[in-house]
């Protein structure tokens, strides 16, 4: 009984030659397409965040932030020695390394703090640097930027 099945089948198979092209065909066009829409899920564009201390010891933005992949990241042209912070610099050790010069430090388990958020809105606040809460637009960041797309 299954031979009988499997023999009716492979007949049909050899004659339909476009039906044995798609089983073959479709998946190949389906791997391909997901391929495609997937390219950048296993090396996510990175955030870089550029600030500097000033004279009240209080961080301010250098620079407009940046969305690039880890190998694009360029540091600011500054006389200044930069300090990086993040993850980011763990897992994307190897196309970061051509910072090392310029890096004093890298502090790979720094993490923002709300109390730290709230200083820099009080300074802002002060400053009169405020919107209306509809306008304003949120800027995501994740708890661990740089974790690759294998150990997700």
């Amino acid at each position: 009984m299954l031979l009988a099945l499997i023999k009716k089948e492979l007949l049909a198979l050899v004659r339909d030659v476009h039906g044995l092209a798609a089983l073959f065909v479709m998946p190949v066009i389906f791997i391909i397409i997901m391929s495609l829409a997937l390219k950048d899920y296993y090396s996510p564009p990175q955030r870089s965040l550029r600030y500097a201390v000033d004279a009240q010891g209080m961080m301010q933005a250098v620079h407009a932030d940046q969305l690039s992949k880890p190998e694009q990241v360029v540091l600011p042209a500054l006389t200044l020695r930069c300090m990086g912070i993040g993850n980011g610099w763990q897992v994307y050790a190897d196309a970061l390394n051509n910072f090392n010069q310029q890096l004093i430090t890298i502090e790979f388990n720094h993490h923002p703090q709300a109390q730290d958020v709230a200083i820099l809105a009080q300074i802002e606040w002060q400053a009169a640097r405020v919107i209306a809460p509809e306008l304003a637009l949120p800027v995501y960041l994740r708890n661990n930027v740089a974790v690759k797309g294998d150990r997700r």
